[in-house]
Order: structure tokens, then C-alpha cells, then sequence
């Protein structure tokens, strides 16, 4: 999910942080300070102030920094020490990164849990850690301060791995429960901006046939957030409402340990599964509707699909995880053999002659300009089929038939065959990649896709010299463009890029053929809150806008193309990001391979 989250499961019978024990013989005193790190360095400037209320534990022992972001937990030997935060460890692009190199950046990040392990309690251990608010890290980093929502609360449920008591497992990764098993999930609410979330509420999605057993806090930071309440379930929409009330302090995250019961009328499968799962629990905050990651998504919203409004990456305000429910064992099939006595008869064989026939038509030959379609026809223009009878063989000569190309660029039989082509080092060397693809595929793409961005003119002469080898069919181009970066969608809808679609409606008219163009491809990866510019309206105004733009300039050469990443959980959002029939040609969608 996200780099830098503290993720481990450290479940506490009460609500608040413990005192610390008596100082004892062998003890030692591990202190630090939490601190906003502005410039992304991983050192604590003068100007970065400290940040208060981030709970530090050793498991045994529970501390939370003050309003200088300092803090201090008495501990004995080695002990590892963890941070539960919604802010984000600087300096860290993964989701596993090593202490620093900043100077005080002493915790590392191991499976997206802050932690520092082995510490010497004794030897009085300083560790210190800066971090950000709404930042994943990544290099480069980006310019300074570093961008990030003043309310911003995310969402986060993960599988813990259960006992045999609570559910069977007969693989490593196979989460296969049995009826009348109780899986557990750990429930993480991050707030991820830089103010205080008032009584953070939202509700779990729960699949058919499971029950909740018990919602319990796990570590739940200090007195500002004490207590929890959990309502009935809608058995429509299988949804059940919970607030925690107090404060999530700014940077603070909570926890909660869901355990489930399963009922005797689940579907069962036969055997487990190992992902995607076919029983899915699902975890939504509702309170913040200022969030601009969720603001378009309503709290009684059905149609809202889940963990896709982030503006940055995962985990979003919602999160679901699955399991596999497994049936008894079916009883083995008996099988009775019957031994029955050969029959013997005796059919004294027929003869036909049937004279071979042949047939001569007159071949055709078409020309066009248009690459071929990938079709299992022969690309000559005569064939032989031999046509098996029963006592001889019937030779007829028959015409290929001819592939056509409408206007849109549909053909008339086979399909298609396309390519993106960075060279196989994940080098953007588009011609060393294609001359890599045909050698295995051993075939010439009958399109070559490509992206752009902003107002340069395309198709370039890279672009076309791609497609128009010496010895080679032309390609045909699809291209995905995205007008202009640095603006919202509203903005280029309102004509904020004009600019730029002007200079590439000059390239579009001067290019002889006909193309694919994308306008923002993908769009669902950048839906933001109402008002943002962002929503699904935007973007349908935003698409139909530059069509439109593109036809009064006199482009003519261009089909137009609607793409989509293709998730079943987006389906929801389509009938409101989707433009209009008058300025799509074609539909597209991209699956990652898991549709």
C-alpha cells in the first residue's frame, strides 16, 4: 500500500498511553523527537517544528510526543521501538528504506511500519524521525515545501494472519476460513492532514454470510480518542455505521481489530483460492467531507467506488481485503464397472466412387494504403483448401476475401494487433524496443502507441518514421494526450489550454492519415474532491471541450478515443465521466490483466 505506515499490530487491552514503569535496575531511558521535516533532508532545521501526538511503543511499554514533538519510554535490554503515525517518514520511496541518510533519521521502514529495531535500552538510545504529511516519498523530490492537504483522513485493512482456532489454512497465502471460523482484520484510520479530525466516523461493508463478532480497540492514541460505537446493520446494503469519538490528532493514526463470524448459509468453495478473493470486507471513512481525496463521495453515496480518489496513491479513504470461505469435503465418486461380452457382426463393406471436381475462379487483387489486419487469412490473394470425402479429394480454388477499413478505422475482419514499445531495459528507447518486441512476437504492430503531453505538435517525424519503415506495413498511431498538466480539467474545459490544442491541431492537420487520440487516459486515477476541477464532470467537459476545439480548428484525420483503466469497481463512475456518444469514436480500456 503505502510506504512509510505504521503497520504494526500492536493491540493494547485499554484506551490511552500507559505510564511509564518504574525506573528499575538494568533500565535504560530511550527519548527522541518527532519533527516536521519541511525540506525533505531527513535533518531537523531550526524553523521544522516538532510534531505532538504520535504514539512510540515498545509493545510493553507506550509513549506519545508532547507539544515539542519530544517524547521518552523507559525500556530494558533490546526492544523494538514502533511508530503508529498518518504522516509519512521523509526520505523514504518505498516501502522499505534503511535509517536516514539524514542525520536524525533513525527509524527505517520495514513492510510500511516505522520502526527501530534491537534497540540498546541501556546505552540511553536518541532516535529521532522526520516526517511528512500527505507525502508518499519518491525521488526527485519535489519542490519545496512539500505539497500535501490540510484534511486528508485515510482508511487501511489488512488480513492478520490467523490461528488454527480462528481459521484453516492449508497453504501460506491461501486465506481459506471455514464456516463457523472468525477471521480477524486490522482496521488503521491515518489522518493524513495537518488538522485535527473531530469524532472520525464511516462503516464496514460486509460480505454476505459474515457477521460481526467483535470490534475492539487496538491502539488507540491517548485520551482525544476514547471511545467507540458501532451501529446496526443495513441488511440491504449489508453496511454497518461506527464512530470513534474525541479527536485524531494531526499526524495520529488509530486502530481497531475486527474479528468476524461466518454462518452456516455462506457460499462455500470447493477449493481455496489464492486471491482475488470471492468474499471482500470493506472499510470507508465518512465524516470529512472536505477531504478533496473523497469529497465527491457522499457518506450514503452506493455508487462510490472503492480506493480510487486519491490524489497521490493508496490508502484512500476506503480499503477492502478479502478471504475465501471453503465447504466440507465432498464424498469421493464411486464408480461401478460393468463387464459386458464383445458382440460380434459382421457388415460387408460398401464402395463409392465420387469423381474429382475442379473449380477455377479468377483471382482479385485490392490495394490499400492501410496496414493489414492480423487475421488468420493467408495475405495472398488465391488459396487451396483440399476438402476431405469419403473416397476421394475435392480440390477447389477459391479468392481471400478482402479486409476493409471503415472511416473510424474498423476493419471488416481479423482484428488489431498493437504495441507500446520501450525498449525491454525500461529504457523510453522506442526503436530499439520495437525491433526487440518483433523478434519474439515476429510480426510488425498494426499500431504503435504512444504518449504526449502539453502543446508540442504530433505527430513528430520520430513519431511517423516509428510507423513507416522501409519493408515494413505502416502503422497506424494511437496517441494519449493530455492537453495540459499544470491544469485542472475545469480550467482547460473554460479554455485555459487553447494554446496548446491549437499548435497540436496544426501537427494533427498536417499528418496524411488518419489516427487514434486519447484525451487524458486513465482519468480515474485523478478524481479529487468537489471544487477541485476534478470531478467526474470535469472530466467529461474537459474531453468534450477539446474535441470539439480540435473539429472547429479543421482536424478531420482523428478518431477519437474514450480509455479507462477498466476496473469492475469503477463501473459506477463511467456513465458520469463518459463524454457522449458525438465525441466518441471508440472505447478502450485497460485491465492490467486482472479482468
Amino acid at each position: 500500500m503505502t510506504a512509510g505506515l505504521a503497520t504494526g499490530m500492536l493491540l493494547f487491552a485499554g484506551i490511552g498511553v500507559a505510564s511509564p514503569p518504574p525506573v528499575s535496575a538494568g533500565s535504560g531511558l530511550i527519548s527522541g523527537t518527532v519533527y516536521r521535516d519541511l525540506d525533505n533532508d531527513g535533518i531537523r532545521d531550526f524553523s521544522e517544528p516538532g510534531v505532538p501526538g504520535v504514539v512510540i511503543s515498545t509493545g510493553a511499554t507506550t509513549s506519545r510526543s508532547d507539544a515539542s514533538g519530544a517524547w521518552s519510554i523507559h525500556a530494558w535490554g533490546p526492544v523494538d521501538v514502533r511508530v503508529s503515525t498518518g504522516w509519512y517518514r521523509s526520505q523514504c520511496g518505498g516501502t522499505e528504506c534503511s535509517p536516514g541518510p539524514g542525520s536524525d533519521q533513525h527509524f527505517s521502514v520495514t513492510e510500511q511500519a516505522i520502526e527501530a529495531r534491537n534497540v540498546d535500552a541501556s546505552a540511553g538510545a536518541t532516535l529521532n524521525l522526520g516526517l511528512l504529511p500527505d507525502w508518499r516519498g519518491g525521488y526527485p523530490a519535489p519542490p519545496v515545501p512539500v505539497p500535501y492537504n490540510t484534511v486528508d483522513i485515510a482508511a487501511r485493512i489488512s488480513w492478520i494472519t490467523p490461528t488454527n482456532a480462528e481459521c484453516a489454512r492449508t497453504a501460506a497465502d491461501d486465506r481459506a476460513c471455514l464456516v463457523a471460523d472468525a477471521p480477524q482484520f486490522l482496521l488503521q484510520i491515518f489522518n493524513e492532514g495537518t488538522t485535527r479530525l473531530i469524532d472520525p466516523s464511516g462503516y464496514l461493508q460486509l460480505p454476505a454470510a459474515a457477521w460481526i463478532d467483535s470490534l475492539t480497540p487496538g491502539e488507540l492514541p491517548g485520551p482525544d480518542l476514547g471511545r467507540l460505537t458501532l451501529g446496526s446493520m443495513d441488511r440491504t446494503t449489508r453496511r454497518v455505521p461506527f464512530t470513534m469519538h474525541g479527536n485524531l490528532a494531526a499526524a495520529a493514526s488509530a486502530e481497531l481489530t475486527l474479528t468476524l463470524s461466518i454462518r452456516r448459509d455462506a457460499r462455500t468453495n470447493t477449493v481455496p483460492v489464492d486471491g482475488p478473493y470471492p468474499n471482500q470486507v470493506g472499510l470507508r471513512m465518512t465524516s470529512v467531507l472536505n477531504d478533496p481525496d473523497s469529497g465527491w463521495c457522499a457518506p450514503r453515496d452506493t455508487t462510490c467506488p472503492w480506493g480510487s480518489a486519491d490524489t497521490q496513491r493508496s490508502p484512500d479513504n476506503s480499503d477492502i481485503e478479502g478471504f475465501s470461505i471453503v465447504g466440507p469435503a465432498q464424498p469421493p465418486v464411486t464408480t461401478t464397472t460393468t463387464t459386458v461380452p464383445p458382440t460380434t457382426s459382421t457388415v460387408p463393406p460398401t464402395t463409392s466412387t465420387v469423381p474429382t471436381t475442379s473449380t477455377t475462379v479468377p483471382s482479385t487483387t485490392t490495394t490499400t494504403t492501410l496496414p493489414a489486419t492480423t487475421s488468420t487469412t493467408s495475405t495472398s490473394t488465391t488459396s487451396t483448401t483440399s476438402v476431405p470425402t469419403p473416397t476421394s479429394t475435392t480440390t477447389t480454388t477459391v479468392p481471400t476475401p478482402t479486409c476493409s477499413v471503415s472511416n473510424l478505422l474498423v476493419p471488416s475482419c481479423g482484428a488489431w494487433l498493437g504495441s507500446s514499445t520501450p525498449a525491454k531495459d525500461g529504457t523510453y528507447d522506442l526503436v530499439r524496443g520495437l525491433s526487440e518486441y518483433e523478434a519474439v512476437a515476429r510480426n510488425t504492430p498494426d499500431i504503435i502507441h504512444l504518449y504526449k503531453t502539453g502543446g508540442g505538435a504530433f505527430p513528430s517525424k520520430s513519431d511517423i518514421a516509428l510507423t513507416e519503415r522501409p519493408g515494413k506495413a505502416r502503422s497506424l498511431l494511437l496517441i494519449n494526450w493530455k492537453p495540459d498538466t499544470s491544469l485542472t480539467w475545469r480550467q482547460v474545459a473554460d479554455g485555459g489550454a487553447d494554446a496548446n490544442i491549437a499548435t497540436v491541431a496544426a501537427g494533427l492537420k498536417a499528418y496524411p492519415h488518419r489516427l487514434f487520440l486519447t484525451v487524458q487516459h486513465e482519468p480515474e486515477n485523478d478524481l479529487q474532491g468537489v471544487g477541485s476541477g476534478r470531478t467526474p464532470t470535469d472530466y467529461a467537459a474537459m474531453y468534450r471541450y477539446v474535441v470539439t476545439r480540435l473539429r472547429s480548428l479543421g482536424v478531420t484525420n482523428v478518431v477519437y478515443v474514450w480509455t479507462m483503466m477498466g476496473s469492475t469497481n469503477h463501473a459506477p463512475l463511467y456513465p458520469t465521466l463518459y463524454p457522449g456518444d458525438d465525441v466518441v469514436d471508440w472505447i478502450a480500456y485497460d485491465p492490467y490483466g486482472q479482468e
